[in-house]
């Protein structure tokens, strides 16, 4: 099941961690950022639903 189109329609980019350095480093070679892209990370991924209804937590200083 692919959960990407659920999640935002203009397409997100997300890495696994272990390639962070190599994507912002610009003398990575293109050759090996397009193999960074063919990773699958669908097991990695984790959702939580977004919502107001949590408890109000206000604690002193």
């Amino acid at each position: 099941m692919d959960l990407l189109p659920n999640l935002h329609d203009r397409q997100p980019l997300i890495l696994d961690p272990a390639y962070y350095d190599a994507w912002l480093d610009p003398s990575t070679p293109k050759e090996y950022l397009k193999d960074i892209l063919s990773h699958d990370i669908d097991g990695q991924l984790q959702f939580n639903r977004v919502g107001r209804d949590l408890p109000l937590r206000i604690s002193s200083i």
